[in-house]
């Protein structure tokens, strides 16, 4: 198992860990999430944006595992058709101004519950959706505001292996036995997450703090290496 993957199980306390087990559907936001949260414009009006491949096997392995996938971002572009395609994720919500209706109606299309559904977002338009997921994650690179707000932050930045990391945490979660124990912390009250749904929650650590992403391959790999 992963260094990070590990890492974030270890930060899950016995009722995180039991609201992740129960989830059978990732909704994603695209931008700072699957992408790092930048695009080029070419010339002639052409957009460009940077995946992982991490993030594509991830998702591969977890569609094996029965996990459901939807992606709901706020732009329009034809790449995340593209990825759409590339993956075989059939649900898939672009301009959306309210994610969190997006959410619902996927939901309700695919007739989940909310504690089985996990949606994992980078800004502020992504709060609204977190309130009705039952789990909800955050890459390392998130608005602040995020941060505050979901279950559990990724070491890994968007673009860059955070929804592998997640996803490699939600395959091994439900493969570990119940009394597994993890380390503990404080914990502090949610409130309005999962429509209704009760309990405490840790506020975890966001992990490195958020910067532009290194203009080098070689700078970006060895930030990794030091995070693991």
């Amino acid at each position: 198992m992963a260094a990070a993957t590990t890492q974030l199980l270890e930060r899950l306390d016995p009722r995180a860990r039991q609201a992740l087990s129960a989830v059978t559907a990732v909704g994603l936001d695209v931008d700072g999430v699957l992408t790092d949260g930048t695009f080029f414009w070419g010339p002639n009006g052409e957009e460009w944006k940077r995946f992982s491949f991490a993030d594509v096997m991830g998702i591969s392995l977890a569609k094996k595992q029965g996990i459901a996938f939807a992606l709901i971002s706020g732009e329009a572009t034809p790449l995340i058709d593209r990825f759409a395609e590339k993956m075989g994720i059939v649900d898939v919500f672009k301009g959306c101004k309210d994610k969190a209706a997006a959410l619902r109606e996927w939901m309700t299309r695919r007739g989940l519950q909310g504690e089985q559904v996990c949606f994992m977002g980078d800004d502020v338009n992504d709060i609204s959706a977190m309130k009705v997921a039952g789990f909800a994650v955050a890459p390392a690179n998130a608005n602040e505001a995020v941060i505050k707000v979901v279950d559990v932050v990724t070491l890994r930045r968007g673009g860059d292996g955070a929804a592998r990391e997640l996803l490699d945490a939600l395959l091994a979660v439900r493969q570990t036995p119940e009394h597994t124990n993890y380390s503990l912390s404080p914990t502090i009250k949610r409130e309005g997450v999962g429509e209704g749904r009760s309990g405490e929650l840790r506020n975890f650590p966001a992990g490195p703090s958020p910067q532009p992403p290194p203009p080098s391959t070689d700078a970006r790999e060895q930030a990794s290496e030091q995070q693991e």
